[in-house]
């Protein structure tokens, strides 16, 4: 779910606290602004500066995130209190899947080496809710290092169709068949 066990921790709790005052969509929204606003430069290092009391902290981290649900605001804190604001995108990760998985629907990044139009993406989409059994949204993301093909990602699973893979899996093949004709 999240990058980090304790994140992994920390989101679980946060879903049931939000999901318990049915303000999942709010938490989602909130924690997405919360962690874009703490990882802008140099934040973190300012809320980490040891001249600061912890009431001070407390309170600039307040007004960092004003407009955002006050129970995120509270996470923030006690993460900054415990040294562990960086936690905070990997939370909202962990959030987002648990919001994703409980709405039945799973994510996808699509890599191919060209863009990709909308709609070859929908028809992608749509071969995955067929073999996966559940809605899907792709995300298209481009890296020409693939050379052709695609990859796709989704959760934990991986499809990797590129180029790239299968020229891999040749050369790997070859050197295997050289070491046995020596």
């Amino acid at each position: 779910m999240a990058d980090h066990p304790v994140a992994t921790r920390y989101a679980r709790a946060a879903y049931l606290v939000a999901e318990a005052a049915g303000e999942v969509p709010k938490w989602s929204e909130s924690l997405s602004t919360a962690a874009s606003r703490v990882t802008a430069p140099g934040v973190i290092h300012a809320l980490a500066d040891p001249r600061l009391s912890p009431s001070q902290r407390r309170e600039a981290l307040g007004e960092l995130l004003s407009g955002v649900v006050p129970g995120v605001v509270n996470l923030a804190r006690l993460l900054c209190d415990r040294g562990r604001l960086d936690l905070l995108p990997a939370i909202e990760r962990g959030f987002a899947t648990l919001s994703d998985s409980r709405s039945g629907i799973a994510r996808a990044t699509v890599t191919t080496a060209v863009p990709l139009d909308s709609g070859a993406l929908h028809r992608i989409e749509e071969q995955l809710e067929r073999r996966f059994g559940t809605s899907v949204e792709a995300a298209p993301r481009q890296d020409p290092a693939i050379m052709g093909g695609i990859v796709i990602r989704i959760g934990n699973y991986v499809l990797d169709g590129s180029v790239k893979t299968r020229f891999d899996q040749i050369r790997a093949a070859l050197a295997g068949a050289r070491e046995e004709g020596e």
